[in-house]
């Protein structure tokens, strides 16, 4: 239906890439959500519903407290942390069992260790919330019974294939290094240890163990070490002090546990929820900010209009005549102009602060930050003469020619105003414009 359109050779294979991460995302062994910044659920695997007791169609669309009014003090905390710090935090949550009563002796309660990471877009722009659920309830247990326990301790410490002297060098390695690593075997040193690592890990790696000699704290670290059978693979290596009676560090013992399957899935997963999150601030059709993601936006950059006291302009755009249009050509060939337009207005716009969205319906928008009134009248210009220079396959001499009307707004209101309030005056305002430019003929726009 389209004579002139972008080729899409690769729609196949990011389709397949799609598929793969959301795959990965539902198949996941432990709870795995995206929430939006309203704390809302907009995507949630069957593992993480399954851990909360609710169905996804309780969770998606609802708050945390709409949806879980008994962790919400404590869930919504800890988001907000994640968003101060704008990085991974992690925390344990009790959670009442909700299979207690189905499966014999299982704990009344259950700990669950949340992962929450903010998410951006590709322009940087803060778009939800990740988190990862994962039950750590055994391993609480069996942390408690080792503290417990001295013999068990003595013994967990005996076994451990690494030992290392106080100062953190290397005093005993198990031979299962030597046959993973492909070294002969012999007395390994710290640095023998540190030549294996791969040399993206190393810095840090060595920075951590440095820290944990310095300062007695366990150390925990996750990195690539060379195999002579698979190459590069993933380890995670942990050590624990022991001290004497007098409190000082007389050896380390240390595990290395090779974790590699387990970290690919993990990153793999970590893709998913990216992905995830980034469309859920996207309109499914065109593939441009949806209504969500422009009202975010619009916000943001009115308190810092007023904030810089610089100008910020606002253009609505509605295709002319498309229901018309859709109804002789058909909704296939609709939705087709949908992208065509959505990616035509996307070429118009430059800077990186500005963005094109989809409004609603056949209504488009484009959020144009410190620029003047004379440089938006010229993206008004050039997306109406974008438009107008896409061609289309008329199959019906009834079929009408693709134009677009457009209304240009100015941010007007001072800083005493609410920024919903204003954002609804400045959007009435163009639409107002945008209704002139209609009654003006279309194919034109108005402020």
């Amino acid at each position: 239906m389209i004579y002139e359109k972008e080729a899409s050779s690769s729609v196949g294979e990011e389709a397949r890439r799609l598929s793969a991460v959301e795959s990965a995302f539902e198949a996941a062994p432990f709870g795995l959500c995206v929430l939006d910044l309203d704390f809302r659920y907009m995507a949630v695997n069957c593992a993480f519903a399954r851990m909360y007791g609710r169905s996804r169609e309780h969770l998606i669309g609802h708050t945390v407290a709409q949806a879980l009014p008994r962790l919400a003090s404590q869930i919504t905390a800890h988001l907000q942390a994640a968003l101060q710090m704008d990085g991974i935090v992690e925390t344990e949550i009790i959670v009442e069992n909700p299979l207690q009563d189905r499966i014999a002796r299982s704990p009344n309660q259950l700990v669950y260790l949340r992962s929450a990471q903010p998410v951006r877009d590709d322009g940087g722009v803060l778009c939800g919330i990740t988190v990862a659920s994962v039950d750590v309830t055994d391993r609480k247990l069996a942390e408690a019974a080792l503290k417990e326990s001295d013999e068990d301790l003595r013994n967990a410490v005996e076994l451990t294939p690494r030992t290392t002297d106080p100062s953190g060098e290397v005093t005993y390695v198990h031979p299962r290094w030597h046959v993973l690593t492909g070294g002969e075997p012999k007395a390994v040193s710290i640095k023998d240890w540190a030549a294996a690592l791969h040399p993206e890990d190393a810095e840090r790696t060595a920075g951590m163990w440095a820290n944990s000699v310095r300062t007695g704290e366990m150390y925990d670290a996750e990195y690539r070490i060379r195999s002579v059978e698979s190459g590069w693979r993933w380890v995670r290596a942990r050590a624990y002090p022991r001290r004497g009676s007098n409190g000082e560090i007389v050896r380390w013992y240390g595990s290395i546990e090779d974790i590699h399957e387990r970290k690919l899935t993990a990153m793999l997963l970590e893709e998913a929820i990216q992905e995830l999150a980034k469309r859920s601030q996207e309109d499914h059709l065109t593939g441009i900010p949806n209504r969500r993601q422009f009202d975010e936006v619009l916000a943001r950059e009115i308190y810092r209009a007023r904030r810089t006291k610089l100008p910020l302009a606002l253009i609505l755009l509605d295709i002319d005549h498309f229901k018309r249009f859709n109804d002789i050509a058909g909704h296939l060939a609709g939705d087709e102009c949908l992208k065509v337009v959505a990616k035509a207005l996307e070429v118009v716009i430059h800077r990186p602060a500005d963005i094109a969205a989809r409004f609603g319906g056949e209504e488009f928008a484009i959020i144009l930050p410190a620029t003047s009134e004379s440089g938006a009248e010229h993206i008004a210009e050039r997306a109406i003469a974008s438009i107008r220079g896409l061609r289309f396959e008329r199959t019906n001499n009834q079929m009408p020619a693709i134009t677009i009307s457009a209304g240009l707004a100015m941010l007007q209101d001072g800083p005493q105003v609410p920024t919903n309030e204003c954002m609804n005056k400045l959007t009435d305002s163009a639409d107002a414009a945008l209704y002139r430019a209609k009654a003006n003929g279309r194919n034109c726009w108005m402020k």
